[in-house]
C-alpha cells in the first residue's frame, strides 16, 4: 500500500498540509516548535509505535506517526530511532535512509543508534558500500561509533569477502575504546574461515578466549 509524506510547510502560517509520494513510507515534516512527547498522549502514542517497530508491523508504525502529527506530538531522535531500526530490521535501505534524512531535515541530531541502524540496514542488504559511506558519516558528525556500529560494519565487509578490512575494522576499535564482544569475534572468525585461514580464526578466537580471562 502506498502512503506519502505528510507535509505541513507552513505550520506557524496557516498549518496548511501538502502530501506527496513517497517510497511506501509517511514522512513527516514537523516544526519542531510544538508538542511534548512527555504529555500522556505522546506517552500513549510512544508506548504503542515502540510496541508496533518490535512486532515490524510498518503500517500500524505509519499510522501512529500519523497519529502523533496530528496530535501535535513531537518526533525525537528516540522516536526516529524506532522508525529506522524498524526498516534497517528488514534491509530496507530505502526507507531506512529517508527517514534518517528526515530526521537531519528536522534539525534533529542523530545519535550513533541511528548511524547504527542505517548501517545495519546496508549491511542486511549486502551493501557494503552504503554501510562505509553511513560510518564515515557518522565520524564526520563527531559521533563516536559504539560496538554494535562496528559489528554491523564488520557484517558488511564479511558478507562482502572483505576479510583484511573485517580484520582493520576489529584493530580500529581500540582506537575509539571500544572493546570487542563476542558478536565482534565471531563475525571475524565466520570471515577468516569463509577465506579457508583456519590458522588465523583460531589466533582470533584465542585472543577472544583471553579477553574472558582477563574479563574485559
Amino acid at each position: 500500500m502506498i502512503l506519502s509524506i505528510r507535509m505541513s510547510e507552513s505550520w506557524h502560517r496557516n498549518r496548511q498540509e501538502v502530501r506527496q509520494p513517497f517510497s511506501n513510507t509517511l514522512m513527516p515534516h514537523i516544526s519542531t516548535n510544538f508538542g511534548n512527547s512527555e504529555s500522556k498522549m505522546g506517552k500513549e502514542l510512544i508506548s504503542r509505535l515502540q510496541e508496533c517497530v518490535k512486532q515490524q508491523d510498518e503500517n500500524g508504525a505509519m499510522t501512529i506517526w500519523q497519529q502523533m502529527c496530528e496530535n501535535n506530538i513531537e518526533p525525537n531522535y528516540a522516536t526516529y530511532n524506532l522508525v529506522i531500526q524498524m526498516f534497517a530490521k528488514k534491509g530496507n535501505t530505502k526507507s531506512a535512509s529517508q527517514w534518517f534524512d528526515s530526521m537531519i531535515e528536522h534539525t534533529i541530531r542523530p545519535t550513533v543508534i541511528s548511524y547504527g541502524s542505517v548501517i545495519n540496514a546496508y549491511a542486511q542488504n549486502g551493501d557494503v558500500n552504503g554501510a562505509i559511506r553511513y560510518f564515515k558519516q557518522m565520524l564526520s558528525a563527531g559521533v563516536a561509533p559504539n560496538r554494535i556500529a562496528f559489528n554491523h560494519l564488520m557484517n558488511a565487509h564479511s558478507k562482502a569477502g572483505n576479510t583484511t578490512q573485517v580484520l582493520d575494522c576489529l584493530n580500529s576499535m581500540h582506537q575509539y575504546n571500544v572493546q570487542p564482544d563476542t558478536v565482534s569475534h565471531n563475525i571475524v572468525i565466520s570471515a577468516l574461515c569463509k577465506k579457508n585461514d583456519i590458522s588465523a580464526a583460531v589466533k582470533v578466537f584465542d585472543r577472544m578466549v583471553s579477553s574472558w580471562r582477563k574479563g574485559i
